[in-house]
């Protein structure tokens, strides 16, 4: 089937239809361009060559903002080309001007759905019923028939840290390209990989509590409690803990508290109500 089967022209009737609502099947890309603009005709061969290669596992809205001004306006386009992604109604990557073919495959397969993700789907569903042995093994097999996809890579990492394995969650890591590491998904199993091996195996939450009742300026114990705790989910003890050895000892380990905090921003969602609190917190401790 050729490309054009998935390339639509999008105008402010059939935007929702088109777009929002079908992003819920596939990924949709946008393209804001107008016929006047250079970049966007060097661009929109790409695309078109790259919707028919990939074969129905994205689909391409067109927006000439010449003639759908209004709905230019609404998605706050400034400059063209602007080309922004769809799924389940949200955006969820853009960029503006005119990119090469091979940025634009790495772009496309952050999202677009490989025939491997049917098995990793079934490994997350594994792994939230608590069998990570399951899920594992079921990425191992998955990752050895499709080692092209990163999305295999970063699930078994966060299957093997469940698990426990913290050397083979790091290793699954290992062979990314430099935009697949700069993504939010590798920096936030990076951040658990770090704070699960300054938590140790062994740690015991109450007895490191007890501890610094007793002692409360042991900031080897309280920057293990911290790790524990980010580790667990709970982000704001966690910031307490690590805030609170910046407060006692601000260069303890070589700023290991300031890099912590660091590292669990990365566990946040960028808008994480908590976030503005804790960068305010930090920097009045920093200045």
């Amino acid at each position: 089937m050729s490309g054009t089967n998935y390339i639509y022209d999008v105008d402010d009737a059939n935007f929702e239809e088109r777009v929002l609502a079908a992003s819920h099947q596939l990924p949709v890309v946008v393209d804001f361009w107008a016929e006047w603009c250079a970049p966007c005709r060097a661009l929109a061969p790409l695309l078109a060559k790259l919707v028919a290669e990939y074969g129905g596992r994205f689909i391409l809205a067109k927006v000439n903002t010449e003639r759908a001004q209004q709905l230019a306006r609404d998605h706050g386009i400034r400059s063209i080309p602007t080309v922004k992604i769809f799924k389940d109604g949200v955006v969820v990557e853009e960029f503006l001007g005119l990119l090469p073919e091979s940025s634009l495959r790495v772009l496309l397969d952050r999202h677009v759905p490989r025939s491997s993700d049917a098995q990793r789907e079934q490994a997350e569903t594994l792994l939230a019923s608590g069998d990570s042995a399951g899920a594992i093994a079921l990425l191992r097999a998955t990752l050895a028939e499709d080692p092209e996809n990163p999305r295999l890579r970063f699930t078994l990492a966060e299957a093997l840290l469940e698990s426990g394995d913290t050397d083979a969650a790091e290793q699954a890591l290992t062979g990314l390209n430099a935009e697949q590491r700069d993504s939010a998904v590798y920096k936030r199993l990076q951040a658990r990989i770090a704070f699960a091996r300054a938590a140790g195996d062994d740690t015991d939450p109450n007895d490191l509590e007890e501890l610094l009742k007793a002692h409360p300026g042991d900031c080897a114990a309280r920057y293990r409690l911290g790790a524990w705790c980010a580790m667990n989910g709970d982000f704001d003890r966690a910031a307490d803990e690590f805030l609170e050895i910046m407060r006692r000892d601000r260069h303890y380990q070589d700023e290991a508290a300031r890099k912590a905090l660091l590292a669990l921003f990365e566990l946040l969602d960028r808008h994480d109500r908590r976030l503005p609190e804790y960068r305010a917190r930090m920097g009045a401790l920093l200045h």
